[in-house]
């Protein structure tokens, strides 16, 4: 900020920011702002447009049903047809399920409602429905003591 110049913003630097969308003044802010909202609605636009461009914007949808046994969470996909199934590459992780669509990238994801062991996973296709098999994880409520160090 120079010495003339009470202003601290330099309201020209911002003018060649935005490539002459700002209106014309003597250095001072605009009364009428309204362009600034036109302005980032088609910026916004032009971004997610062009990022989207070309990518297949429908996610997995497979109805899915999960239920639990005592020791094991099996969860059931509706998968109809056979080539959908066989490009269908199912994740598991501790908490969730992911179905990734191998010809696309979509995936769908469904939330367990308790932990598992990953590794136990048993999966079959049959008769258009996909289905898990996962062993739930042993997570025991005991309480450990702590052992504290005590630096002095």
């Amino acid at each position: 900020m120079d010495k003339d110049n009470k202003d601290p913003f330099n309201w020209n630097q911002f003018h060649e920011l935005f490539r002459g969308h700002f209106p014309s003044g003597n250095g001072q802010p605009p009364v009428d702002t309204g362009w600034i909202q036109n302005y980032v609605q088609d910026t916004l636009q032009r971004a997610f447009t062009s990022s989207t461009a070309g990518k297949p914007s429908a996610k997995l949808t497979f109805p899915s049903e999960v239920f639990e046994t005592h020791n094991n969470v099996v969860v059931k996909i509706s998968v109809p047809d056979l080539p959908t199934a066989k490009n269908i590459q199912p994740h598991v992780s501790a908490t969730r399920v992911k179905l990734e669509n191998g010809a696309d990238g979509n995936s769908q994801y469904i939330p367990l409602h308790s932990h598992v062991v990953p590794q136990s996973c048993k999966a079959v296709y049959k008769n258009g429905i996909l289905q898990l098999h996962l062993k739930k994880a042993k997570i025991s409520d005991t309480y450990y003591e702590a052992r504290v160090r005590f630096l002095e």
